[in-house]
């Protein structure tokens, strides 16, 4: 469905963009995981394959009839897959495939499992460095992942983690607080077919550590003048606090072991996110990064999350060619620290990196969508550019300028989809003084795109992108009309362009 990496037969009727279903469905599947053996269909899909929904059950059940763990791996249990079995445990949340279906298109290598390890938690940058790992799997190596869910414990906030990803998409929403004597921890499944356990268990594991015990709350100790403020007026000063730099807040943390409290422990997180709600509503700045370095950002990620987002975007020496990058999400924010993590990783010191949005003017994007079949063209994007010292040692500069472009592309589905290649034009390369080879990465939380030029004199280039309507990067464009991107620029002979995430 997405780059042609799934049939959409194999996923249909997957009914899952409601997160709190995604949730609640996690829970029951990992729950009856640990006990006596059942088996539970699941739908895959996006829903907009060909309409026919299919399942494949799932149970574990040992010999002797009673349940095991989650994660076991002892040979000596059995480990059965079955096909629509009941649903007693059921709610209104389930988004299973229930009893009468027809029989599962799937054969016996599609399968399933699932990990529940309590009293662990996740690193958000870790975790989204491993989940685009999972979203460009090595099938031959690793299996075809279909679609995998988790409900998560996350370092630095004391609100769950909701996860689901089907192919390369992607989507992650913070949903309500663990309560009071619950078991915080991680559950996450995988279906799909062939999938290499090993693997997916140990990077997930990667991923994660013991929950630490939060320092103590210093504000229920004495009756100090910032005691009564958090106690009397909390609401009040997480506003005043939203009103501040991220690195203004970050000093006022450092300031007294109340202050320390308020602004760098789990709790704050959630406070500063309902004070942003309050005070902005439905704006969609919630985030900034200025050219200057300047971060505004303390209310969607937490603070260990912005320094370390901090730390790697100035050890990255991209240069930004807009004036302030916008965040409407914390897991924006999450998705270019791992961009600047992974250009850091990289250490490439003949390459030079630039950050660039492709924008479309609203009545554009409109028109794009309103007719089938059309076409459409970001604004020309400049001051891309590579520095370099010629022959006397003399610097030089070499400019770029670029466009990106949208074109229908025939479908040879049955009925056909609606969708387009994404391609790159590429201006004035020919007077350019050599060769040079490009990469165009998407900072994106949601998919992933990535498009290599071999040769920037080449003046169009088409790239192996195809999306349909339904795909997150068009559902994108028609709310807010631009492309953020990464682009590296390195010249032909010094080198191979190295990989970034291990998928290009």
């Amino acid at each position: 469905v997405i780059r042609g990496i799934i049939e959409p037969r194999e996923l249909t009727e997957l009914g899952a963009r409601d997160m709190t279903k995604i949730a609640a469905s996690t829970d029951l599947e990992t729950r009856s995981s640990e006990g006596h053996g059942h088996g539970h269909g699941h739908g895959h899909g996006d829903g907009h394959g060909d309409g026919h929904g299919h399942g494949h059950g799932h149970g574990h059940g040992h010999d002797d009839g009673h349940g095991h763990a989650a994660d076991c791996t002892d040979p000596s249990h059995s480990h059965g897959h079955g096909h629509n079995h009941g649903h007693e445990h059921c709610d209104d949340l389930c988004d299973h495939d229930h009893g009468n279906q027809p029989e599962s298109r799937h054969n016996n290598e599609v399968g399933s499992f699932s990990l529940v390890k309590d009293g662990l938690e996740v690193d958000p940058l870790k975790f989204n460095r491993w989940v685009r790992l999972l979203a460009t799997l090595d099938r031959e190596t690793n299996g075809m992942l279909y679609r995998c869910k988790a409900v998560l414990a996350q370092a630095g906030s004391t609100r769950k983690l909701i996860f689901h990803a089907v192919a390369d998409v992607v989507e992650q929403q913070e949903l309500g607080e663990w309560r009071e004597g619950e078991t915080r921890g991680c559950k996450i499944v995988f279906i799909g077919k062939n999938l290499k356990r090993e693997w997916f268990e140990e990077g997930f594991m990667k991923t994660t550590r013991p929950i630490r015990l939060q320092f103590p709350d210093p504000q229920t100790k004495g009756p100090s003048a910032l005691g009564r403020l958090f106690r009397d007026a909390g609401d009040a000063f997480y506003q005043m606090l939203l009103y501040c730099w991220t690195q203004d807040a970050s000093r006022l943390g450092r300031c007294s072991k109340q202050m320390a409290h308020a602004v760098f422990s789990d709790a704050a997180l959630p406070q500063l996110q309902r004070a942003t709600e309050a005070a902005l509503g439905g704006t969609v700045r919630k985030g900034l990064q200025l050219q200057g370095g300047r971060l505004w950002m303390h209310a969607l990620v937490s603070m260990p999350v912005v320094n370390a987002y901090a730390k790697a975007v100035k050890e990255a020496k991209a240069e930004f060619h807009v004036p302030e990058l916008v965040f409407t999400s914390g897991a924006e924010v999450t998705a270019a620290a791992v961009t600047w993590l992974e250009l850091n990783d990289l250490a490439d010191a003949t390459a030079q990196y630039h950050v660039m949005e492709f924008v479309w003017r609203e009545e554009t994007m409109q028109s794009f969508f309103s007719v089938p079949g059309s076409s459409t063209s970001s604004a020309l994007v400049k001051g891309a550019s590579y520095t370099y010292i010629d022959d006397l040692g003399d610097h030089e500069e070499d400019r770029f300028k670029f466009r990106m472009v949208l074109k229908p592309e025939p479908s040879n589905t049955d009925p056909p989809i609606e969708q387009h290649r994404i391609s790159i034009q590429l201006v004035g390369g020919k007077t350019s003084s050599q060769v040079y080879m490009m990469s165009f990465h998407s900072i994106n939380p949601e998919y992933q795109l990535h498009m290599m030029v071999d040769d920037n004199r080449m003046p169009y280039v088409e790239s192996d992108a195809v999306f349909h309507k339904w795909h997150p990067l068009m559902a994108q464009l028609r709310t807010i009309p631009r492309l953020r991107l990464l682009i590296r620029v390195k010249p032909d002979g010094s080198g191979p362009l190295d990989t970034m995430c291990g998928c290009c």
